[in-house]
C-alpha cells in the first residue's frame, strides 16, 4: 500500500511538469514560452553569459520526452488509473513502477541544462539521489520486519 501511494504521488508530480493544458501549472512547455528568444538575447546581454546553447538542448530534450511512448504510458497511469480509475482500458498502454523512474532520471539532466543556462550552475541530482537511495532502501527493510 505505502508503494502504490509513493508510485502515485511520483507520477502525479512528474506528469504536471510535462502537462500544457492547465494555464495554472507549472511545466516545461509554459517554461520554454517564457525562455523565448527574445528573453534569452537579453537575458545574455545582461548576464554576459552564452545561455542559447543550454536552453536548446533542454528544449530540443523536453521535445523528445513529451512525444515518447514513455509519456504516453505514464500519462495514460494517471488519467485512467490513478485520476479516473477507468475499468475498461488497455492494460498493454500502462506504465511499470520502473517507467517513472526512467522518467525521473531524464528529467533531471534536462533540469540542469536550464539550471546551468539561468543560474550558471548545476545541482547535484546523482549524488543526492544516491543519499536518498540509501534512506529508502533502509527504510523499506524496516517494513518487512
Amino acid at each position: 500500500m505505502c508503494l502504490g501511494a509513493l508510485y502515485f504521488e511520483l507520477v502525479m508530480s512528474l506528469m504536471r511538469m510535462y502537462d500544457n493544458d492547465k494555464p495554472d501549472t507549472i511545466c516545461f512547455e509554459k517554461l520554454f514560452e517564457y525562455l523565448s528568444d527574445n528573453f534569452i538575447m537579453n537575458f545574455e546581454k545582461d548576464t554576459n553569459r552564452e545561455t542559447k546553447g543550454e536552453i536548446k538542448a533542454a528544449s530540443d530534450e523536453f521535445k523528445k520526452l513529451k512525444s515518447s511512448h514513455l509519456i504516453g504510458g505514464l500519462k495514460t497511469a494517471r488519467n485512467k488509473m490513478f485520476a479516473h480509475t477507468a475499468i475498461n482500458f488497455n492494460r498493454n498502454q500502462i506504465a511499470n513502477y520502473e517507467h517513472a523512474t526512467e522518467l525521473l532520471e531524464r528529467t533531471l539532466p534536462l533540469l540542469n541544462k536550464i539550471n546551468l543556462a539561468i543560474n550558471g550552475k548545476t545541482e547535484p541530482y546523482d549524488r543526492i539521489s544516491k543519499y536518498w537511495k540509501g534512506y529508502a532502501i533502509n527504510f523499506w527493510q524496516n517494513l518487512k520486519k
